[in-house]
């Protein structure tokens, strides 16, 4: 997940299959059944088994948006592609400093091809020049299969993948899909081939939505991501901004943090207007849209617990109180799906003059920021916040931490879970230190 302050700086995470070497992959094998519990494949696609058309040197599929590895891991599209291809059990990351959500699988027809990934500039875009002389994220001489997390524009690609084979031939791209017809872009030379693995089709009724008459705002699955549509004038008319805090392009703003396909989207008036996410897994996701709008952070929450097999969802009317939103499962079961609205701000004082504050928005996502006694960003930490059993008590994963100096920033993945309690809807109590409600 990007970090509050570092929005244009994400993990592009590039992945080796294991090598041909059978003792490393009965070693690989045994370590990673303790990662995925995916049943054994009965079919293999490997570069020995697909069926290869003339001139073709890769094949490369596209498996979804997801913000890291791990989440694609946790997906429900991880068990089809390791059925499909069944090397990805056997995975090893490395990570690299470039922006995207879009995952790809390559697999190089020739095991001993030379395989080099760099990244691939805005420059060299647009002067059609890839010189392949952006930083090097990945090489190999050995034809592994790899999977590469690029591409935060529906424009341009930001990598670009050189392979050689034994033979000499080569071949160059940028791994991306058509914006329009959801295929891949790829050079006229017939090195490259496309594989597919079955799309999660948007639930019937559920494909677009609008909020307010006059569709001020609209949201729409576009191959498997959600897009996000909002007219300045008509949200400025419902008073939900004004222009100077009008932070979405009036044109096209992909949701982020997906970490799957998403297949319906609904919008409701509750506390705010939110759009709610059906995924591919039947899980929901929720988007504090006023926020998108203030901001422009278009990230949505992580998966609702407990909420499973969504099929649909109903608003519940209320006289005396906000809205509420069910989410409907195949038999008919539902479940009110929980927003955060308690106190959403808060900070804390040390005696040496530093503080740290807490903001923590109505879908679920936390920002914790560190300054120095002279109000100096530091460093930052964000992540998600989840409902319990109990009404103020929460837990929260960070995800995400960012240290800042005078001359730089560097951002890494976190995994970590803590315990935050809410007391009397004015004070915040984590990480032991009492945290006082502002504005």
């Amino acid at each position: 997940m990007k970090s509050a302050i570092s929005m244009i700086v994400t993990s592009a995470i590039l992945l080796y299959a294991c090598s041909n070497n059978q003792n490393q992959q009965n070693t690989e094998q045994t370590e990673q059944q303790t990662v995925a519990n995916v049943e054994p494949a009965t079919e293999t696609v490997s570069a020995n088994e697909l069926q290869w058309s003339d001139g073709v040197m890769v094949a490369v599929m596209f498996l979804g948006y997801y913000d890291s590895f791990d989440s694609f891991k946790a997906s429900a599209r991880y068990g089809e592609a390791c059925n499909a291809c069944p090397q990805l059990r056997d995975i090893q990351s490395i990570e690299a400093k470039t922006i995207g959500e879009e995952l790809y699988l390559l697999i190089p027809r020739d095991p001993m091809a030379s395989v080099a990934v760099n990244e691939y500039t805005f420059d060299e875009y647009m002067a059609d020049a890839p010189s392949g002389n952006g930083a090097i994220l990945y090489r190999s001489e050995k034809g592994k299969a790899i999977l590469i997390r690029c591409n935060n524009s529906d424009m341009f690609g930001n990598t670009l993948v050189n392979i050689v084979d034994n033979q000499g031939h080569t071949t160059s791209f940028s791994p991306k899909r058509d914006r329009y017809d959801g295929s891949l872009v790829l050079p006229n030379d017939g090195t490259i081939q496309e594989l597919r693995l079955p799309m999660a089709t948007p639930i019937k009724g559920y494909e677009t939505a609008n909020y307010a008459d006059g569709k001020a705002i609209s949201a729409e699955i576009d191959k498997g991501m959600v897009v996000l549509k909002a007219d300045m004038q008509k949200v400025i008319e419902l008073g939900l901004t004004d222009e100077d805090m009008f932070r979405i392009a009036d044109g096209y703003s992909k949701i982020e943090g997906l970490n799957g396909i998403c297949c319906g989207v609904y919008f409701a008036d509750t506390y705010f207007p939110t759009l709610y996410l059906i995924m591919d897994n039947g899980g929901v996701k929720v988007v504090d849209v006023t926020n998108a709008i203030l901001t422009g952070n278009l990230m949505c929450s992580d998966y609702m617990p407990e909420i499973t097999d969504t099929k649909s969802f109903r608003t519940i009317t209320y006289a005396d109180r906000p809205d509420e939103v069910c989410a409907i499962d195949s038999k008919g079961n539902e479940r009110i799906v929980p927003l955060y609205t308690k106190v959403n701000q808060a900070g804390y004082n040390a005696e040496d003059g530093s503080n740290t504050m807490i903001k923590i928005s109505s879908n679920w996502l936390i920002y914790i920021s560190d300054y120095d006694a002279d109000y100096n960003l530091k460093s930052t930490r964000s992540g998600y916040l989840y409902p319990t059993n109990s009404e103020n008590e929460y837990k929260v994963r960070l995800t995400t931490e960012t240290t800042l100096d005078a001359f730089a920033s560097n951002e890494i993945s976190i995994n970590i879970e803590r315990d935050l309690k809410v007391e009397d809807n004015i004070n915040i109590v984590f990480e032991g230190k009492t945290f006082m409600a502002c504005d």
